[in-house]
């Protein structure tokens, strides 16, 4: 073997080493790109889960205050077509004026 021959087989073996380990840190490069887009995507899920339960609690919270109205919109007509039966009563049993008082809240 000649000079010639060593340096082909040094360069070549150096060369097929250099591939080697560009292709062993290009797969450890990849897989930190995959666990850090990994990372991103999660931290990303997280805040849009974050931003969903904010929004839901709001929603809810609208909600129940909508209720509430309701619930005393309904107590006040209940109070008011009772107190519509009452009149109602006064004038069939021939009552004269004054009707009887309105009661509080309607």
């Amino acid at each position: 073997m000649g000079p010639g021959e060593i340096t082909a087989i040094a360069i070549g073996s150096g060369g097929l080493g250099s591939v080697i380990t560009g292709l062993i840190q290009s797969k450890l490069t990849a897989k930190n790109d995959a666990r850090a887009d990994w990372a991103r995507f999660t931290g990303e899920m997280r805040q849009q889960m974050d931003a969903d339960r904010k929004q839901a609690h709001e929603q809810l919270q609208r909600l129940d205050a909508m209720r509430r109205r309701l619930d005393e919109a309904d107590a006040r007509y209940r109070a008011s077509s009772d107190h519509i039966d009452v009149l109602e009563a006064h004038i069939w049993a021939g009552n004269p004026p004054p009707p009887p008082a309105r009661p509080e809240g309607i």
